[in-house]
């Protein structure tokens, strides 16, 4: 089909990079981006390729709500979009709201096993809504409903802090990359931080993504910061962020992370074993809904956040060997989704 796509999603990268992934599939010239202004956000998209407009909204100021209704509908009537994706985050109301006025067709991402306030909300009037777990059915509209799983990125940026690591060479055959999600993680970060002579000890390289706002006020290196061990074989490279996360996960024996669901995908396709914390304040507890339906596919270690402590790693550590399973998850999910858009744009759905 020859439609346009507008894509529209919040702040974290979990609600961008499935957007991403699918304008991936459908080229620039045929999708434009809708969020927020910040200017991570804008970034990321145009770094990618990608036009990126944004709409004024902010959480409980009516003003901005109008003027964010407002533009949507200017964006939307300008660039004739034959579908609409909305993939979560309070962002994608005031364009999944026009969408719905002006009578163009709403696709919905759901990337976790507990749906999130607006894709309960706006799944009353989206025509389909592509989730990642079939546990999603009892929260969402059943005849509405396919399991696609969470599209992944096609191709990943070589920017300027993969040139600077990838220059990098792992002396040691334990490497452990720890993420906190995309804005990182305070808890993980002061754990992390406590035992990096304890993991380097045992003989472990750690590659920590701290989060951009913790590096800028802990770190002063550009891309990364290196922590050598006395035998100066192990060591921790910390970094702020990192966009090229298939470099990383070609790299690493293990994965420490939150459970966030585009990270538990990435997960699943390299076959990386993992041990996840669940961030606790999440909506409902979603990551851990997530991370529960990892373990049981025996993909993964659960630990509670209140609970880290070097001997819960260490056994955790042990424990992977026993329980992995290698079964991957194969990459088929963009092209359900992008399946499902197109059938929207015939009018088949």
């Amino acid at each position: 089909m020859s439609g346009r796509v507008i894509l529209t999603g919040s702040s974290t990268g979990g609600h961008l990079y499935p957007l991403i992934a699918i304008a991936q599939e459908f080229g620039s010239d045929r999708c434009l981006f809708i969020g927020s202004e910040r200017k991570m956000d804008v970034g990321i998209v145009q770094e990618y390729g990608f036009r990126h407009l944004g709409i004024p909204v902010t959480r409980f100021h009516p003003l901005r709500w109008c003027r964010a209704l407002w533009r949507s509908r200017r964006y939307i009537r300008e660039f004739r979009p034959s579908v609409v994706v909305g993939s979560g985050g309070y962002v994608t109301v005031p364009v999944l709201v026009m969408a719905w006025l002006l009578r163009v067709p709403i696709l919905l991402l759901e990337q976790n096993i507990i749906p999130g306030r607006v894709t309960r909300f706006m799944s009353k009037v989206a025509k389909k809504i592509c989730v990642s777990f079939d546990q999603n059915k009892g929260y969402l509209p059943s005849e509405k409903m396919v399991t696609t799983g969470n599209p992944l990125r096609k191709y990943w940026l070589k920017d300027a802090a993969y040139k600077a690591f990838s220059s990098v060479r792992i002396q040691t055959d334990r490497v452990l990359l720890v993420l906190g999600g995309s804005q990182g993680s305070l808890a993980i970060n002061r754990f992390l931080e406590a035992n990096y002579e304890v993991l380097m000890g045992k003989g472990y390289t750690v590659i920590h993504l701290v989060g951009r706002a913790y590096y800028k006020s802990h770190y002063d290196q550009d891309y990364y910061t290196m922590i050598s061990a006395k035998d100066g074989l192990a060591k921790v490279y910390v970094m702020p962020y990192f966009e090229n996360m298939a470099y990383l996960y070609g790299l690493s024996d293990v994965v420490l992370a939150r459970a966030g669901a585009t990270t538990l995908a990435e997960l699943s396709y390299y076959q990386i074993k993992a041990i996840l914390v669940p961030y606790p304040y999440a909506t409902e507890d979603h990551q851990r809904s997530n991370a529960e339906a990892i373990v049981q596919q025996k993909m993964a270690i659960m630990l509670d956040e209140s609970l880290l402590s070097w001997s819960a790693l260490s056994s955790a550590l042990l424990q992977l060997r026993s329980v992995w399973s290698d079964a991957s998850v194969p990459d088929c999910a963009r092209m359900a989704v992008c399946d499902q858009i197109d059938q929207l744009m015939a009018g088949r759905l």
